[in-house]
């Protein structure tokens, strides 16, 4: 604890030290920042009114809202500096849990940032790296524009190596349709034995903003293959100075797993109409829109392992796997010597919305927007047989959801957005979301600042994998199990709806590039996978509370851009967090004849020790462990990330602290992240 209190003390006297000096550090003169950010709790994002488009931009983007597709515009990615944050995971938020290769499974260290869990679970560990239609940006363009980008770790061919390929097209018809595809490929051997990472992405997507009609369509198509290797053996591989010294090359340190790999695969096809009612050639906004939208979404996943060896056992040799020796704790589980695990589950759920609008601003004195929808949803889940596990079982759900949005857009000083949705038939019965947030401009010493509130209340059904799952080694269900007490990862449960009471803000003040915010949650019948890897649900209320600072400073060419987070709690068996967490990036910025721009530095994340929750392959998700803490060792990088004209290109020394103290580079239990390593990327816009 002392060492953690040395460590904040000393953050915030250099804080305060570098503002003492001089106090034109935290004073610049960017604009107010005036684009719609996402939801500001982190969730999915509440539907936004209609936006202006006569911006006379050569590129702008948008994205939109699942629902309804309302569209908000947003910030172009011109990313003259921190181009090294661009593809790695740990970047994605001030922590993460992750299994040390790109593109492995990830969970947010900051309770506010994740989001909610999907309808098909396996979903939760790829939240950044599967795209969904909220998160795909539209482009508009006067010119064809076409980014290409390449990641890798070393120069050549190299067993530890990792690359992401990235290429961007979009280009206008005319001044109303637009043409835009993605493709994104990954291949991450890793550094650590049997966790390979091979992904790839694409999609295609069109757009069409006329007067009279609107339309977004999007067509995503993802197959994620992942190596599971169980984790280290032994953590004292990496961690005791002496074994260490016998491991300098980590493909030799002893993992669990030798051939066992999960696979997602899925697409995604999404279809918005809008069509918009009393326009004419004078008007810039309609009275009325009419929406339809469709989306269609399927996901299988795959869980096999085939690190077979020959054991004797009851004076029988029996081929066991190296995952029958880790799970199965008893010797009467009849699937013992049922041979390699081959588990498997999928889903598909096909959406129709349907929504009224009455627009903001169509008349002088309409100063706010309501829209009105209602949304059917068809569900199929497959999953093994209890009994016969190469069977597939079928079950359907059905939904029917009605809501509405208050909103108003327009104006200087405030701006709002009431959202509110009901399950009236089906499985989804009695659950909604209510949720709002207003905003407003102030002066502060003569200076602009947005101040923001928002708060929501949701009552949750639990998703169909929490209620039923079976595979080899785990099954849950709310029926009496086949011979329940005589089988390991065994449980009962019955999981009821989870509460969720939140209250927030934020204050955000552009001349001194300062953000704060925070709020707390109470949360009832909150689910989550425990210490036996079999799921769980907490019957008490948990509460929540969290708070983020945001400060960037510069004096002349330097520059120190710091986040930290603090988070408590109320049941850390249930929910674990990290107390503090916090990232720090120090660096200088300079241009040279006005063309090369240069970014030279070092940055690195730290969070507090705390019980960190571990990974398990076979439920693919992260359950909360009482046996080991990680933390308090900072994971730091050195780069120089450089412009020049349309080129972009960052080097970098990954982890460049690991001998540091105790070596516990972990951010997941059992998965150290990559030892010191050199990484570089390119990447090429051609839009001119």
């Amino acid at each position: 604890m002392k060492k953690n209190l040395v460590f904040i003390a000393f953050f915030f006297m250099s804080f305060g030290y570098v503002i003492a000096q001089d106090a034109r550090l935290i004073l610049d003169n960017d604009s107010l920042h005036t684009h719609n950010d996402e939801h500001i709790h982190g969730r999915d994002m509440t539907p936004k009114a209609v936006v202006d488009t006569t911006q006379k931009h050569r590129i702008y983007g948008w994205v939109i809202d699942q629902r309804l597709g309302n569209r908000t515009i947003i910030e172009r990615d011109t990313l003259l500096y921190n181009f090294h944050h661009r593809a790695e995971v740990d970047a994605q938020d001030i922590a993460v849990s992750y299994l040390s290769n790109l593109g492995s499974p990830a969970q947010s260290k900051i309770f506010f940032n994740r989001e909610e869990t999907p309808l098909f679970n396996f979903l939760a560990p790829f939240s950044y790296s599967l795209k969904k239609p909220e998160k795909k940006v539209f482009l508009n363009t006067t010119i064809p524009y076409s980014n290409i980008s390449y990641q890798s770790k070393s120069f050549g061919s190299s067993p530890t190596n990792e690359e992401n390929f990235n290429a961007e097209l979009s280009w206008n018809i005319n001044k109303n349709l637009n043409i835009g595809f993605n493709i994104n490929y990954l291949y991450a051997r890793g550094h650590y034995n049997s966790l390979a990472n091979k992904q790839i992405a694409y999609d295609f997507n069109v757009s069409y903003i006329g007067k009279k009609y609107e339309m977004h369509a999007w067509v995503y198509n993802n197959n994620f293959t992942n190596g599971e290797n169980g984790g280290l053996a032994n953590d004292s591989s990496i961690t005791d100075p002496n074994k260490n010294r016998e491991f300098k090359d980590s493909k030799n340190i002893e993992t669990r797993f030798s051939d066992a790999w999960n696979r997602v695969k899925g697409r995604q096809l999404y279809l918005n109409n809008r069509y918009n009612l009393g326009i004419t050639d004078t008007d810039s906004i309609p009275i009325a829109s009419l929406i339809l939208t469709t989306y269609y979404a399927d996901q299988q996943r795959k869980f096999i392992s085939k690190d077979t060896e020959k054991i004797k056992t009851d004076a029988q040799e029996r081929e066991l796997t190296a995952t029958d020796t880790t799970y199965i704790k008893s010797a009467n589980d009849p699937w013992y010597y049922s041979g390699q695990a081959d588990d498997r589950a999928s889903y598909w759920s096909l959406k129709n919305t349907f929504g009224i609008s009455l627009n903001e601003g169509f008349r002088e004195w309409v100063k706010f927007g309501l829209t009105a929808f209602i949304e059917q949803d068809i569900r199929k889940f497959q999953y093994p047989s209890f009994r016969y596990p190469l069977a597939g079982i079928v079950e359907s759900q059905n939904s029917t959801v009605i809501g509405g949005v208050l909103s108003k857009e327009k104006g200087q000083y405030l701006r709002y957005n009431l959202y509110a949705d009901l399950g009236v038939i089906g499985y989804n019965v009695g659950e909604f979301k209510i949720k709002g947030d207003i905003s407003t401009r102030i002066k502060i010493k003569g200076k602009d600042a947005v101040i923001r509130a928002n708060a929501y209340i949701k009552n949750l059904k639990p998703t169909f994998f929490e209620t039923k799952f079976y595979s080899k080694y785990f099954r849950w269900d709310s029926k009496d199990l086949y011979v329940e007490n005589q089988i390991a990862h065994n449980k009962v449960i019955n999981p009821g709806d989870i509460r969720r009471v939140y209250v927030g803000g934020e204050i955000w003040l552009p001349q001194t590039k300062t953000r704060i915010k925070g709020g707390v949650e109470n949360i009832q019948n909150y689910i989550y996978y425990g210490a036996d890897k079999l799921i769980a649900q907490e019957k008490d209320n948990i509460q929540v509370i969290g708070i983020q600072l945001e400060q960037k400073l510069n004096a002349g060419i330097l520059h120190w851009d710091n986040e930290i987070a603090y988070q408590m709690s109320g049941n850390k068996k249930a929910l674990p967090l990290p107390t503090i967490s916090l990232y720090t990036n120090l660096y200088l910025q300079a241009t040279l004849a006005k063309v090369l721009h240069l970014q030279l530095g070092v940055d690195g994340r730290y969070f507090t020790e705390y019980h960190a929750p571990g990974y398990d392959p076979v439920i693919m998700q992260f359950y909360n462990q009482q046996e080991k803490k990680i933390g308090n060792f900072p994971i730091a990088s050195a780069y120089l990330d450089f412009k020049l004209k349309n080129t972009r290109v960052y080097l970098m020394m990954y982890n460049i602290a690991e001998s540091l103290g105790n070596r516990c580079y972990f951010t997941t239990p059992d998965y150290p992240v990559n030892p010191m390593s050199f990484k570089f990327g390119l990447s090429w816009n051609f839009n001119d």
